[in-house]
């Protein structure tokens, strides 16, 4: 602050006392006082020199764009890629594929590898950074699991009516690749351990790609979107008709989850102290059935399963003897096909609101905490592979805030089917070893702007951890439906309530192209514009505030015949590309001379200014030794630290 109050001052007088010299003793003491006043009247405003940029104060912008479109990376890079806290990015989706049966070995990740190498060779060419969603099959590129889904249908997501999709749609040949979800069970033990071979090896090359690559910059996100199945609810006529996941793996998990046994056994099992927190030995054997009919309205004379009834004791490896393979003639198994024990245990087979039913929120509960398990099951996979967990967030749809509904709404999520049918919440996104990330459109309907950031923001800013969107659009246009384009200030408003909540990595969603979706050439650019321009010289987490340039760096001399040629950095921080014309706040350079090293710089030796980081002193003398400051200058005249050099003349 002393510095800065001189800068305002003009500079203090250092010379002796004289008589001649009392009317600057005068100005010296009107500037002390000046100063003394102007530190408190500025002590909120000016702190500290401005901060250097790092991974806590900066954001990314990223675009799901194509890198071999390089003349539009090049369009991003210099038209988002000036600012001192944005970096500018990339988004690719990344599918990790291995082919059924290859968990034995070390083969198997070999095209995956050689497009991540092609991505990252893409990207540090073209001078952005590079964020990969990764995709694991179940509910994104279902392709990726064909094989599991052949060999067996309880390998996939399955619907109450015990069906994968509805009987016309299973017609198609490529149904099992384009429709069928697969199951998310923990039970699904051969296609849980087929999951985690691969993605574990996915996340080692990663990890070591990113020690071997300080640049590009490098985020990964996922599993992409990680939900049940809500491909049945077009076909429905209610929104309380068709969800998943049936799976008989999902439903015995469902019991022993409730009853903490099998793999949720508290003392045996891999999953101890995950089951429900209310379950377990109170509700085991033939008394505790009776307690748990009691409780939950329900009569069921056996724990069995009422539809595909099997057992942890069954081979998972080879030859399941309770294994359904594909067949093109029928979409499931059927309600009682195959033969069904009476009395079993079942879940619920219609949904119901929340609070309207114990058991069916029981259901609700366990849905959404199998969605949760595999996203902080595949975190931690990528931790343990030594992946950088600073790098790595979810990527979870919060549908309980979808189209700008709420939990804490009187009437909860009825109004939204998404959120039944997809059983992925926000807290499905919140886990150990990652960032939050999220995906968030708010969509403009003829009648309504459903704006899922209206609730979800203030949600997110609760969060004691660092926040994404890892697919971002506030201006969603459904297409056909004719709705014009809001206003740029519209647009503009979620944008800055994101800043406003702290989130540090914003993928908008999409670049060019479709324009339901497109920020290139409309409106949505231009608020993303203005938005750039409010941030870009903003660190993240500070509003409005101004600050003390930092001290020049390399500070050098050279003698030539005009005289002592002094320079130094054109970057503000010399490790960082920034240069300080790219600072807004920035003035201009100022220069000190004495032949006192311990001189204070004031108005008395002040040698010049300059608006470059050079400047040449054409009046020293030889044979003499002069030491210089230089510090840099913000247009207030607000003055930082300085860098001293001593320099000996020649005669």
């Amino acid at each position: 602050m002393k510095r800065v109050m001189e800068g305002r001052c003009q500079e203090r007088d250092s010379s002796p006392v004289s008589g001649a010299g009392r009317g600057r003793l005068r100005l010296s003491l009107l500037c002390s006082l000046l100063f003394l006043l102007g530190s408190v009247l500025c002590s909120e405003e000016v702190k500290n020199p401005l901060p250097k940029p790092d991974r806590e104060n900066r954001r990314v912008f990223s675009f799901s764009a194509s890198l071999s479109d390089a003349q539009e990376v090049q369009l991003l890079r210099s038209r988002y890629g000036r600012g001192l806290y944005v970096e500018t990015a990339v988004s690719i989706p990344l599918g990790i594929v291995m082919n059924w049966g290859a968990e034995e070995g070390e083969g198997g990740l070999e095209a995956f590898q050689r497009n991540v190498d092609n991505l990252f060779s893409q990207a540090k060419a073209q001078g952005v950074g590079l964020h990969l969603y990764f995709l694991t099959g179940a509910s994104r590129a279902l392709s990726g699991l064909r094989g599991a889904k052949v060999e067996d249908l309880r390998n996939c997501q399955w619907f109450n009516d015990n069906l994968l999709l509805a009987p016309s749609a299973w017609q198609r040949e490529k149904s099992l690749d384009e429709t069928v979800f697969a199951t998310l069970s923990r039970y699904a033990r051969k296609l849980r351990n087929h999951q985690e071979v691969k993605l574990r090896r996915a996340f080692r090359y990663l990890a070591r790609k990113v020690r071997e690559n300080p640049e590009p910059s490098f985020w990964l996100s996922g599993p992409g979107e990680l939900e049940l199945s809500f491909l049945r609810i077009e076909d429905a006529k209610t929104c309380q008709t068709f969800f998943a996941d049936y799976s008989p793996f999902a439903v015995l998990e469902f019991r022993d989850w409730i009853l903490h046994q099998g793999l949720y056994d508290d003392k045996r099992g891999p999953y101890a102290g995950q089951g429900w927190a209310e379950g377990g030995a109170s509700f085991q054997g033939k008394r505790g059935l009776e307690r748990f009919n009691q409780r939950f309205q329900r009569n069921f004379t056996s724990w069995r399963l009422r539809f595909g009834d099997w057992s942890l004791e069954d081979p998972w490896k080879r030859g399941d003897p309770h294994a359904l393979a594909w067949d093109l003639s029928r979409p499931g198994i059927g309600m009682g096909e195959g033969g069904s024990v009476a009395g079993g245990f079942d879940p619920p087979r219609t949904m119901k609101k929340k609070g309207e039913d114990p058991f069916t929120d029981l259901w609700q509960l366990f849905r959404e905490e199998m969605v949760t398990h595999y996203v902080a099951d595949v975190v931690r996979w990528a931790n343990e592979e030594g992946f950088p967990p600073e790098r790595l967030f979810t990527h979870q749809i919060p549908t309980d805030y979808l189209f700008g509904t709420s939990p804490l709404f009187e009437n909860g999520n009825a109004q939204n089917a998404r959120f039944y049918s997809s059983a992925s919440p926000l807290r499905s996104a919140v886990v150990p070893g990652a960032g939050v990330g999220v995906t968030c459109y708010d969509i403009h309907f003829p009648n309504v702007h459903a704006r899922t950031s209206d609730h979800l923001f203030p949600a997110l800013e609760k969060l004691n951890k660092k926040r994404a969107l890892m697919e971002f659009n506030p201006e969603v246009l459904p297409r056909g439906m004719g709705v014009p384009m809001a206003s740029v200030e519209t647009i503009l408003q979620p944008m800055r309530r994101a800043e406003s909540v702290g989130i540090s990595f914003y993928d908008f969603f999409l670049w060019k192209g479709d324009s339901e979706w497109a920020f290139k050439g409309n409106a949505r650019q231009e608020a993303l514009d203005l938005f750039f321009r409010e941030v870009r010289q903003r660190p993240l987490g500070v509003g409005e505030a101004s600050f003390l340039p930092p001290p020049v760096t390399l500070l050098r001399s050279s003698l030539s015949g005009e005289g002592v040629e002094l320079s130094w950095s054109g970057r503000i921080w010399p490790d960082l590309p920034h240069l300080w014309s790219d600072w807004e706040e920035f003035g201009e350079f100022v220069l000190y001379r004495s032949e006192n090293p311990d001189f204070l710089p004031s108005r008395e030796n002040l040698l010049g200014t300059s608006g470059e980081s050079r400047y040449v002193d054409k009046t020293a003398e030889p044979g003499k030794r002069y030491f210089y400051r230089v510090a840099a200058r913000t247009k207030r005249k607000w003055r930082g630290e300085d860098a001293s050099l001593e320099v000996h003349v020649p005669r």
